[in-house]
């Protein structure tokens, strides 16, 4: 969970992104619990910020630049405060390390879809061989296991692991 310190008469936010080892800090007479909610936080400047609904993000990672949390915006039909998210550039210094996180988890996203199509493959050749209708295109299941194995030769970061490794 990420903190912002607000005016508490405008819902201004003072300062954000506040991380939850600074709010311990900033309120080290305070007795807060394993998970703070705004309820621990009633009475003080902080308050609780909040991630967007997953999908709701339109923004794409890139070699140079990543999705950050930059800023907090008061959702008055909501009453609480949401993440608001940037592009920021990524140091050139960090960017090999970057690339090499990022196909190891290409690759793990690979190793699991390459699974379930084995099943997928396994499962029409046994309908074919017992004269059923197969429920998939073994050509088209073929290609697909094609694509996932030349993905290097694509830009990694134009490929949206989520969609890319289904069947």
């Amino acid at each position: 969970m990420l903190y912002a310190r607000i005016n508490q008469e405008t819902n201004e936010v003072l300062e954000f992104p506040i991380f939850e080892v600074t709010l311990r800090d900033r309120l080290s007479n305070t007795v807060l619990p394993d998970v703070i909610t705004d309820f621990h936080l009633a009475g003080t400047n902080y308050v609780c910020v909040e991630a967007p609904p997953l999908g709701t993000i339109n923004l794409r990672n890139t070699e140079t630049h990543s999705i950050a949390p930059t800023s907090a915006v008061y959702m008055p039909n909501f009453e609480k405060f949401m993440r608001e998210y940037e592009l920021v550039e990524v140091p050139i210094g960090n960017r090999p390390a970057r690339n090499e996180n990022r196909l190891k988890t290409l690759r793990k996203r690979r190793k699991d879809a390459f699974a379930e199509l084995d099943a997928k493959i396994m499962q029409v050749q046994s309908q074919i061989r017992l004269g059923l209708t197969p429920s998939a295109d073994l050509a088209e299941l073929d290609a697909k296991a094609q694509a996932w194995r030349d993905f290097t030769s694509q830009n990694i970061w134009d490929i949206d692991e989520f969609t890319f490794f289904t069947i």
